[in-house]
């Protein structure tokens, strides 16, 4: 748990909200959750290596090697995004249960994109690595007894990479917190809260926010928040972006649900994001969402009702916008059909069907 994004703050909800008595275990806790009633115990006081690559072989040892006292437990659940599986290798005496976030995007949906960013020879050492990891992902995987998914993508891209084949596999969507999420008085300006990674495509959405700005007269304003976990790349976006748009990497939460209360609409533009928690967090704040069309937001924008789910290219994008913000009417019912949408998506209906199923799983 590195830090407070939507697979940590999934796993923080449910071991809140749960019905069982549920202890999160991880190797690496580099914030604290205090506003969370939850006991977290971590394996290491080690801190997370720097780099994709070096991340991967120092810790995917010490998750394989790790053996946990499970006696006092009725069953595992093994929150699942790349690394989470190889605990399973020594670990498996109870029910192992997966709520899988995504296969690792860097082996599977997104390798050709990661083995070119790196050169030769070191796109060679990578194509290694993945090989590696994809062998032991699947002897990994053969533990799971059952396998949850946030989206039916997901379930998609773990068919695609032969994952848990024999296994019954099943959506359970994340949610948001009603009652954080706020409507609050619409200023001028369009929001996109997300991690700064290439493949979020931040990028596109300050190309889509200039397609915009060009065919519409009063003065919007663009502003990106998240996490910096690529630090060049949000250099890259402070040199080509115009003064319009604003960067900010260093927000708390209650200054991401402040953005989310007070902007015209959320923009999400992210590669075939697996679920994509932004977008129910944006109709939760009773705001409209414009989304690529691709993975997660296809499952909950509601398109022409609660925000537009389109192309990934800047026009149409912000033609969308456009439609936004000169339609009155239309903008008014979008945000108030997304705050009944975000009702269907809730912590609390997210955790009461995992106790319902995994009580199930256990029992049979």
């Amino acid at each position: 748990m590195k830090s407070k994004g939507g697979i940590e703050r999934l796993m923080l909800e449910y071991a809140e909200k749960s019905t069982h008595e549920v202890t999160l275990v991880t190797h690496y806790l580099s914030e604290n959750f205090e506003e969370y009633d939850v006991e977290v115990k971590k394996l290491t006081d080690k801190t997370v290596p720097e780099g994709f690559l070096k991340r991967g072989f120092i810790s995917a040892p010490r998750i394989i090697s790790e053996k946990l006292d499970l006696k006092e437990y009725d069953v595992l659940l093994v929150s699942e995004a790349g690394l989470g599986s190889f605990i399973t290798l020594r670990n498996h005496e109870i029910p192992v249960v997966c709520y899988c976030h995504t296969p690792l995007r860097a082996a599977h949906q997104f390798y050709s994109h990661y083995r070119e960013q790196y050169g030769f020879p070191k796109n060679i050492f990578f194509s290694f690595a993945a090989s590696v990891y994809r062998f032991i992902e699947k002897k990994a995987w053969k533990n799971f007894d059952h396998v949850f998914a946030n989206s039916q993508n997901t379930i998609n891209n773990i068919e695609i990479a032969g994952l848990a084949e024999k296994v019954e596999k099943e959506v359970v969507h994340p949610g948001a917190d009603l009652s954080r999420f706020k409507s609050g008085e619409e200023e001028k300006f369009f929001f996109y809260p997300s991690r700064f990674k290439k493949y979020k495509r931040q990028d596109l959405a300050v190309r889509a926010f200039e397609k915009f700005s060009e065919n519409v007269e009063e003065d919007y304003r663009l502003v990106l928040a998240g996490f910096p976990d690529d630090k060049e790349y949000v250099e890259e976006l402070r040199k080509n972006s115009s003064d319009k748009v604003e960067i900010k990497t260093d927000v708390s939460d209650s200054e991401m649900v402040d953005l989310y209360s007070r902007c015209t609409a959320v923009l999400f533009t992210a590669k075939n994001e697996d679920w994509g928690i932004v977008p129910v967090e944006a109709m939760a704040s009773g705001k409209p969402v414009v989304a690529v069309e691709e993975g997660g937001p296809s499952e909950s924008v509601i398109n022409g009702e609660t925000g537009f789910l389109v192309e990934a290219e800047p026009e149409k994008i912000g033609s969308k916008m456009s439609e936004l913000v000169e339609n009155t009417k239309m903008y008014k019912d979008m945000c108030r059909n997304s705050r009944e949408r975000a009702k269907e998506f809730t912590w609390g209906k997210f955790a009461e069907k995992m106790d319902k199923r995994i009580k199930e799983v256990v029992e049979n």
